[in-house]
């Protein structure tokens, strides 16, 4: 199974431009901070069209035992 983890920011257009050249991906988590759900929201419609099902993960922004943790919890 090809899985992806990717994190959403301010501009969607490089995660985007990234899963569209990448073949196969079967499952996505898309790590983001509270600010940015908007971004992984379009990104997830993006591959909801493609059906590559989506996992949205919310991360306290700045905080790397957070991401590590949820990371981790993922894996």
């Amino acid at each position: 199974m090809h899985i992806h983890m990717a994190t959403a920011g301010k501009v969607t257009e490089p995660i985007l431009k990234g899963l569209k050249l990448i073949p196969g991906i079967e499952k996505v988590y898309l790590l983001y901070s509270g600010q940015y759900r908007e971004s992984a929201e379009e990104i997830d419609a993006f591959l909801e069209k493609g059906r590559t099902p989506t996992t949205l993960i919310s991360v306290q922004e700045y905080d790397f035992q957070d991401v590590m943790d949820k990371i981790s919890q993922v894996v």
